[in-house]
């Protein structure tokens, strides 16, 4: 708590002390991109918080009917989900703050990651550690401009590197006649003049970078805009999500509510299971979710949590509590597993096949778009991604089919119709795979603080029988529409999996 108190007078109300004129500031310097980095995973946070994201994610991707059919139609699990995984990009966030902060003079900035863990167990007013509320897009601007500084920099110098490499290439060519590229080779002095206005191109960028700016003014920056999206986390998800403090809003500002609000809403159990719609059912577009409550017309300004079912009372938003009131709580509080760990053995992600069938998902909606494309390389390329199960399933159903009277190239069109209508809730959720995984993989390189795909809408924690199911369906279809439509020779005689 002494950390707290500290960062709350340094940077709660009166901003950072003056350095003194003896110490000179440390610069982000080659932590430029890191930062920048950081700052736009924190920006796709706050961005993915706004009420028109939570409203979306409510009526758009709990309602989809692939999340339904295929994960769960709990929406208490799905904000669980949602929330927890949220919370732990945040924690990357504040661990990368951290870093930076052990690196200021600033002693409140060396100890972010104590009033972080703080902040997380309700111990600290969040009202007094934030920005205010008519600050925040002014804050925003101002990261949304130095991230694109920095990106232009990071572009600049990749170029530059390219081209200093060429430079020593010319060196070298110049005294070993080695070999040289051929805009070099052709008009050195031209080359040499561009590298020259090159390097003063980067030297400008890094001017208005993140390069040149000081950790003592950035890292506050970042370090109170976590506390404005952990606030917005406990809005709008704390009235499902039990180890969450409860942060309400009076129209004006942020409270802490009461212990006694905190534990005694029974609407924010989370259900410890879940369970998808049955394999038969076909979900309505316009089905209402239960357990929803009411989404308001026009949500404050502030930041109103839609999930509530009812306002708050006056003497509760005017409370504040600065504490769980036990260790037990505290010790509750700060557990909270990957929401990797949390698919069972039942499902995709559980079964690590959640990627693969993305994979063979997109191919087959590929084909099925397209069936001139199919050939003996696809097929047999398509026909080695699947388990030795769904192998089997699908060569089974082919020879049921085979043996059926009647069918015949008229069958094709009814297959088309069906696999598309399967693929408008099926694509989505591959699609949707595929692209949390490249977000990941390409993370150091990401400046983008568009909001980020949610696991919850993915095969990850989607039934493994039920995908299985609807994946040999799909390639049994289209083995169908390849075979009686005749559009390719390798498809005529045998079907796709034959």
């Amino acid at each position: 708590m002494v950390t707290a108190k500290i960062w709350l007078s340094e940077l709660g109300l009166r901003g950072l002390r003056r350095l003194e004129p003896a110490k000179r500031p440390t610069t982000v310097g080659i932590l430029a991109f890191e930062t920048a980095r950081t700052m736009s995973l924190l920006l796709s946070l706050y961005n993915s918080l706004t009420d028109s994201e939570i409203r979306a994610l409510r009526l758009d991707v709990f309602r989809s009917e692939g999340v339904r059919y295929l994960n769960s139609t709990d929406e208490g699990f799905l904000l669980n989900l949602a929330c927890s995984e949220r919370i732990e990009n945040l924690d990357r966030v504040a661990l990368a703050v951290s870093r930076l902060g052990k690196k200021c003079q600033a002693p409140e900035l060396q100890g972010f990651d104590k009033i972080y863990d703080d902040l997380k167990i309700g111990s600290v007013d969040v009202m007094k550690l934030g920005f205010p509320e008519k600050k925040i897009s002014q804050k925003i601007q101002k990261i949304e401009k130095l991230i694109s500084a920095t990106a232009e920099l990071y572009s600049g110098l990749e170029f530059l590197n390219e081209m200093e490499a060429s430079e020593r290439k010319l060196q070298q060519w110049k005294s070993y006649s080695g070999p040289i590229q051929a805009e070099a080779k052709s008009n050195p002095d031209q080359f040499l003049r561009k590298l020259a206005l090159q390097r003063k191109h980067v030297g400008r960028m890094r001017a208005g970078s993140l390069w040149n700016q000081p950790l003592e003014k950035i890292v506050p920056i970042m370090a109170r805009l976590i506390c404005n999206v952990f606030a917005r986390i406990c809005i709008v998800f704390g009235p499902y999500v039990s180890d969450l403090p409860h942060v309400v809003s009076d129209g004006r500002v942020l409270f802490i509510a009461s212990p006694q609000r905190q534990f005694d809403d029974t609407g924010r159990s989370a259900p410890s299971c879940y369970t998808s719609a049955p394999l038969e059912r076909s979900v309505a577009k316009d089905v209402i979710i239960r357990s929803s409550g009411p989404i308001p017309q026009k949500p404050n300004s502030v930041g109103v949590n839609i999930f509530r079912n009812r306002k708050p009372k006056q003497q509760e938003t005017t409370s504040l509590w600065l504490g769980f009131g036990s260790e037990e709580r505290r010790r509750i509080s700060r557990k909270r597993n990957p929401v990797t760990k949390e698919a069972s053995k039942s499902t995709l992600g559980g079964s690590g096949l959640s990627s693969r069938y993305a994979t063979v998902i997109s191919v087959a909606e590929r084909l099925v778009r397209c069936p001139d494309l199919v050939d003996d390389g696809t097929r047999e390329e398509l026909y080695e991604m699947l388990p030795a199960a769904v192998r089997v399933a699908v060569n089974t159903r082919l020879r049921g089919l085979r043996r059926c009277v009647g069918l015949g190239p008229s069958d094709a069109d009814d297959w088309r119709e069906a696999l598309e209508r399967m693929m408008d809730w099926l694509g989505p959720m591959a699609h949707s795979t595929l692209r949390w995984e490249t977000e990941r993989t390409y993370e150091q390189q990401r400046f983008d603080s568009r909001p980020t795909v949610l696991l919850l809408q993915t095969l990850y924690f989607s039934d493994r029988e039920k995908t299985e199911a609807a994946i040999v369906e799909l390639l049994v279809g289209l083995s169908c529409i390849c075979r009686y439509t005749n559009t390719s020779s390798a498809c005529s005689s045998q079907g796709l999996m034959s």
